[in-house]
């Protein structure tokens, strides 16, 4: 009876052992998991920003994004004229008000460096 006891709880000391080493391999598997998600979530990032579902890669052509950006809202603007800054920043401003979020206007500054996007965030937070 004694022998028959020793040999259970050994058998079920190794079922436990067995038991952590699957656990820990597993929880190595999906920290491995993780860390790719994340490496390919940063990696998705740093290629595209996306702004209003429309996908801009960092190598277009500041015009080109521009175009899409006022394509997309259905503005009619010459962005030709807009990327030489043959606008003033009174024409320009009311036209930059009008972008739906604050994040397309982040955008444009940066890549018109900034014309006529000062004016626009100064009237978007005062309600125009």
């Amino acid at each position: 009876m004694n022998d028959q006891m020793k040999q259970e709880n050994e058998m079920m000391q190794k079922l436990l052992k067995k038991e952590k080493q699957k656990r820990k391999k597993a929880c190595e598997k999906i920290e491995k998991l993780e860390e790719k998600v994340m490496r390919l979530e940063q990696e998705k990032r740093n290629k595209n920003l996306i702004i209003n579902n429309v996908p801009f890669k960092k190598e277009e052509k500041t015009e080109e994004i521009v175009t899409m950006i006022i394509q997309q809202l259905g503005m009619n603007i010459d962005t030709k004229k807009l990327m030489c800054k043959r606008l003033s920043t009174k024409e320009i401003a009311p036209i930059l008000i009008e972008l739906p979020n604050k994040d397309m206007l982040d955008l444009i500054m940066k890549k018109t460096q900034g014309k006529g996007c000062y004016e626009a965030k100064r009237l978007w937070s005062t309600g125009g």
